[in-house]
């Protein structure tokens, strides 16, 4: 699975833009970009009416968060930096109804498309379906991974191999050993689980070496990212020949 990082950009064209282009979801990156909540509803509503999932990863765990972003359509839930037990059990009991958890029941919103629905049935089905992915991407996460995911649970685990760089005291160096080894640490415990493993990834070649580890979900580059390679890709070939005919133009003269 491929999906895209949204960090600056989100509407309901954009949605259905990317569904159209084959992704198999979206993630919105509320721990870092700018999203008001209004933007973040209207473009999980577009994007489910083109078949394009959206996951939110939250800022941190917060049940009114993980709460509202369900409500609003959202098929997953990420939270980053996830070191204990605890804390997934906290995010089990918020995301899932009750029997199974205490999440809060309204329905007709983006949850169920704003439509009617059987309440037993959509309460088994939000269950089953909603993704609930925890972050590991702390030392303390994965000196603490095997206890972590023996409190059950969690369908996905995110490897996030940024911010271990930086837990690990090689910032920015998402390859090295060090962050290799914690990386490969998490992917064990999760296959002895029986978990899927999720991670970013910028570029084909970083995708490839996480594929060949066995990852099934991956973050593929970011709304900017590809804006910026397919930008590069449209003005290189014309770049000089712009260049020269500009300075046949006269500047414009500033105000003073």
């Amino acid at each position: 699975m491929l999906g895209p990082v949204l960090m600056e950009l989100a509407t309901p064209g954009l949605a259905v833009t990317l569904a159209d282009a084959g992704f198999d979801f979206l993630l919105w990156d509320l721990e870092h970009a700018p999203f008001d909540a209004p933007t973040v509803a209207h473009t999980i509503l577009a994007g489910r009416h083109a078949g394009l999932p959206s996951i939110v990863k939250l800022a941190d765990l917060e049940r009114s968060a993980v709460q509202r972003y369900l409500d609003y359509g959202a098929s997953g839930i990420q939270v980053p930096h996830v070191e204990s037990a605890h804390e997934l059990r906290d995010l089990v009991r918020w995301m899932r109804y009750p029997p199974a958890g205490e999440r809060s029941v309204v329905f007709g919103l983006g949850n169920t498309g704003f439509r009617n629905v059987e309440f037993s049935a959509h309460v088994v089905h939000a269950n089953e379906q909603t993704l609930l992915i925890p972050m590991i991407e702390t030392r303390r996460g994965v000196e603490e991974v095997e206890t972590i995911l023996s409190a059950g649970g969690a369908d996905v685990v995110f490897l996030g191999t940024g911010d271990l760089s930086s837990s690990y005291g090689v910032p920015g160096q998402m390859t090295h050993p060090v962050v290799k080894e914690a990386a490969e640490r998490v992917i064990v415990a999760c296959r002895a689980r029986g978990i899927p493993i999720a991670v970013f990834a910028e570029d084909p070649q970083a995708a490839r070496y996480w594929v060949g580890r066995g990852v099934q979900m991956i973050a593929y580059s970011s709304d900017l990212s590809m804006i910026r390679a397919q930008a590069a890709i449209l003005l290189t070939p014309f770049r000089p020949a712009a260049r020269s005919q500009q300075a046949s133009i006269p500047s414009t003269p500033h105000d003073t």
